[in-house]
């Protein structure tokens, strides 16, 4: 994934059809949904961001599951390096 020209974050992911995780979970015959749970907390009190998609968006060609966003690794990595040259 990329930029878009108007300077967009460029964001790291993968379809989430082709992710492994969905075709090694196996769900129950009755389930609809599928829910994703941050790794990082949203909040200082630790609060975890969680969201749910159906099986039909979970599956569709342009859903992706996205771990890196860019401009803001970038932009953390700039702030570091110029905390650091002082």
């Amino acid at each position: 994934m990329t930029a878009s020209k108007d300077g967009a974050p460029s964001v790291n992911g993968l379809a989430c059809r082709s992710a492994p995780f969905l075709h090694l979970a196996v769900p129950r015959p009755e389930a609809r949904y599928v829910v994703f749970h941050c790794a990082d907390p949203m909040d200082a009190d630790g609060t975890r961001y969680y969201e749910s998609i159906d099986f039909d968006d979970a599956y569709h060609p342009q859903t992706i599951l996205a771990y890196d966003l860019k401009r803001r690794i970038a932009a953390d990595r700039q702030r570091r390096a110029v905390a650091g040259a002082h």
